[in-house]
């Protein structure tokens, strides 16, 4: 029996894995990388469903891996709504305080820009009064 360093659960030896300490999702992985072998299968794919998948994912590494040319922007999957990642738009542009995010174009060969749904509220010209503003 082994313990899991994460859980803490005594399990055998057939339930325990390799756990990379670098994600392979960052294709830097040769035979002596560092893996720990005291890490439980649960734990592991419960990291790797989640915190893993952010930071490989949805994260400024994550997306330096598609400008740096190690990934394709045809193999971009977006967390879409579970996404933590935002961008803000400059206040001086016409998409002023707009939120966005990242998408892959329609053909695929680039990331692009998007924003989030949004409302805005500016005062009327004439008289002040708010109204309502979609972008």
């Amino acid at each position: 029996m082994r313990r899991c360093i994460y859980c803490l659960g005594e399990k055998d030896e057939a339930d325990f894995n390799r756990e990379h300490v670098v994600q392979e999702a960052f294709d830097v992985f040769h035979s002596n990388n560092v893996v720990l072998t005291c890490v439980c299968r649960a734990c592991n794919q419960l990291f790797g469903d989640t915190i893993d998948l952010y930071i490989s994912r949805d994260s400024m590494e994550g997306y330096d891996r598609y400008g740096s040319g190690q990934k394709s922007p045809s193999e971009f999957k977006s967390l879409g709504k579970r996404s933590g990642a935002r961008l803000t738009f400059a206040k001086d542009g016409p998409l002023r305080g707009a939120l966005g995010g990242l998408t892959r174009s329609p053909d695929g060969a680039s990331l692009e820009v998007t924003t989030a749904p949004c409302v805005g509220f500016a005062p009327y010209p004439g008289g002040g009064v708010p109204v309502v503003s979609a972008r």
